[in-house]
């Protein structure tokens, strides 16, 4: 069963569309970097039985681990990629999104979640939900769906009470 995309476009005509003015794949490139600079790293230690592992999967991720584009962002809408579909993908203006949230997955990938006037919700898999967060978070953050219950709590300051005798 195929499911029914929102406002689908043809893949061949995003080239018409123009740049992109950011682009979120699929593939962590820091994450990776880092596993495989520390794994270098730890050759010349200790440390080096726990490299021959770690060494071979972040060079494997690197280099065979296919890279998707996720979510595209432009000036007046974002285009969201679906998982495994490479012919359509489906553009959205940022004023038909009512609500928008990042959710961390407990078992696998984090959602990208929107809610459209239309009362539709498109949800997609993200494994860099920060960039995705930060770049809704600059384009419409009033629409997020914490928004207002972050407006409306106050900054209260941290204090430590270590050392200090209570008054009782």
């Amino acid at each position: 069963m195929t499911e029914e995309l929102i406002n689908q476009i043809p893949i061949e005509d995003i080239s018409e569309l123009g740049p992109a003015n950011k682009t979120v794949t699929t593939k962590p490139y820091t994450a990776i970097y880092v596993c495989l600079v520390v794994s270098v790293l730890m050759l010349f230690t200790k440390l080096w039985i726990l490299s021959v592992f770690i060494l071979p999967l972040s060079l494997y991720a690197l280099w065979k681990l296919p890279n998707e584009k996720r979510v595209a962002f432009y000036d007046e809408y974002l285009i969201i990629f679906p998982p495994k579909r490479y012919d359509v993908c489906q553009k959205i203006t940022y004023d038909e999104i009512v609500e928008w949230r990042v959710t961390q997955g407990k078992t696998g990938a984090d959602s990208f979640i929107l809610r459209l006037t239309n009362e539709r919700y498109i949800t997609t898999d993200c494994f860099n939900a920060v960039k995705i967060y930060k770049a809704m978070d600059s384009i419409i953050p009033d629409k997020e769906a914490n928004y207002v219950r972050k407006k409306n709590t106050p900054n209260t300051p941290f204090t430590f009470n270590f050392g200090k005798k209570r008054k009782k």
